[in-house]
């Protein structure tokens, strides 16, 4: 499975994962769980506000050294990491985001 995220992965986007005092680059996908709400999504939240959007990334499976609140950035998007877990037999894993308060264009 290694060799299959390995493949895919050169498709994602560059992201910085802020973790424990350390910053780490990998590649990721991101995309929205919300995606059966497509008019919610155009819309954009009052600065400050926190939407209630979700976003799913899937990414390398060492990308994460601690639990959840890791700030996860992707150029001019962030968002906090909820949860994580290491999925396909260890080749990768899947988390939940939600945009971080304050940012109203994620």
């Amino acid at each position: 499975m290694r060799d299959w995220f390995g493949a895919v992965s050169a498709f994602g986007q560059e992201i910085r994962i802020y973790q424990r005092g350390g910053v780490k680059v990998c590649r990721a996908f991101i995309q929205p769980l919300s995606l059966t709400e497509p008019e919610r999504d155009l819309s954009p939240t009052p600065a400050g506000g926190r939407d209630g959007r979700r976003y799913l990334i899937i990414t390398e499976a060492d990308a994460f050294d601690g639990g959840a609140g890791a700030l996860v950035e992707c150029g001019e998007r962030r968002f906090e990491l909820l949860r994580w877990e290491a999925v396909g037999g260890g080749s990768h894993c899947e988390g939940i985001m939600r945009p971080r308060a304050g940012e109203c264009d994620a």
